[in-house]
């Protein structure tokens, strides 16, 4: 299997709902999340719980909490609390929202699909990533236009973190463009995740050329470690001496928070917005029979400096305030940074009336 599409499919759900949504059929590792509901008979309902405990008996990362799940589930599903559900799409939601109480794993999900899967023979890839390609170009890989605020603060918005192959071009343009200015906002509040590799590959701009360790992705029962460093050499230029603000929201998730996580905790990054969503797994799609798919997390983020992550606590910001105020604050905040490092009289005075400005704008 293609390296790129591997990444893919063990980086976190957000692409990989976006992607199975432009194709109309694609491989067991990936549902079909279009297309009508259908009813749902006892016997199905019963068989789709039996499969999803047993693939996450054998599959989740955390196999303690597997036991918790098994047992709730199983008396619910013994007491008819699923009786009366005959769409379903309202039974995978509301088995997806009981097993998430449970687990307290906002990655873990079913879904439902009209379509039935197909069993891959990998004779689907070459469509899967014409398709992943074609949402790339969509998105502009992840990537908003970057811009430059008054005072010369760099702003980049970051929506997705998608691999490598694909975004690192358009992030070099980026940070590229951005390197001349004093100080940089990035925008993570509406990134829902992503690839952990390119969230490596751009948390190195802000670093110099030795490599830092910034997370490590571990497995069930910690047979393997993956760690994640930043590169030694880049196609673009570093932007390293200068102020750097991440805004948060509550929509912020997985890589995104990754992202937030890592720049904090190595003092990169000062963090300006709200408590982030809170999901540090990674995971696969797993075929829960013809009709259903399960995102079932295999590994987790365990970072090097704090020895743990994100998981149902969230990515907590430096600075605390409503998500729609944090640009402006984290632009203002850069402002009065530059003006106390500024020596000559009249930046300083432009530098002030620019935050005059902002002041001034509710």
């Amino acid at each position: 299997m293609n390296p790129m599409f591997n990444s893919l499919r063990r980086s976190l759900l957000p692409i990989l709902i976006w992607i199975v949504c432009l194709l109309p059929r694609v491989s067991r590792s990936q549902p079909v999340v279009a297309g009508p509901d259908q009813p749902i008979d006892a016997q199905t309902r019963r068989v789709v719980i039996q499969s999803l405990m047993q693939q996450l008996g054998s599959q989740y990362v955390f196999p303690k909490v597997v036991a918790q799940i098994q047992e709730v589930i199983q008396a619910k599903l013994s007491a008819g609390d699923y009786d009366s559900i005959t769409s379903s799409k309202a039974f995978a939601d509301t088995l997806t929202a009981h097993i998430q109480r449970i687990s307290h794993d906002k990655h873990l999900r079913l879904f439902y699909q009209n379509t039935p899967s197909k069993s891959s023979d990998g004779s689907s890839t070459a469509n899967e990533q014409a398709a992943l390609q074609q949402y790339g170009r969509r998105i502009n890989f992840g990537f908003g236009k970057p811009e430059l605020l008054p005072g010369n603060i760099g702003y980049l918005r970051i929506d997705e973190f998608m691999p490598i192959a694909l975004a690192a071009g358009t992030a070099t343009d980026a940070m590229n463009y951005l390197s001349q200015t004093d100080a940089l906002i990035l925008d993570v509040r509406h990134n829902r995740g992503g690839d952990p590799a390119m969230v490596a590959f751009l948390a190195s701009y802000f670093f110099g050329s030795d490599s830092v360790h910034l997370n490590d992705i571990v497995s069930r029962g910690g047979k393997s470690v993956q760690a994640f460093w930043t590169h030694s050499q880049l196609p673009g230029k570093r932007y390293v001496g200068k102020p750097v603000y991440l805004l948060t929201s509550t929509k912020t998730f997985s890589a995104g928070e990754e992202f937030a996580y890592d720049l904090q905790n190595l003092k990169r990054a000062i963090l300006v917005g709200e408590l982030t969503a809170g999901g540090a797994h990674s995971g696969e799609m797993i075929r829960i029979g013809d009709h259903f798919t399960a995102f079932i997390p295999v590994e987790y983020a365990r970072n090097p400096i704090t020895q743990t992550n994100w998981e149902g606590t969230g990515v907590k910001p430096d600075l605390a305030i409503a998500q729609r105020k944090a640009q402006k604050k984290a632009h203002i905040i850069a402002l009065k940074t530059l003006i106390s490092s500024t020596p000559g009289a009249v930046k300083k005075r432009e530098l002030a009336r620019v935050i005059e400005q902002l002041n001034a704008v509710d």
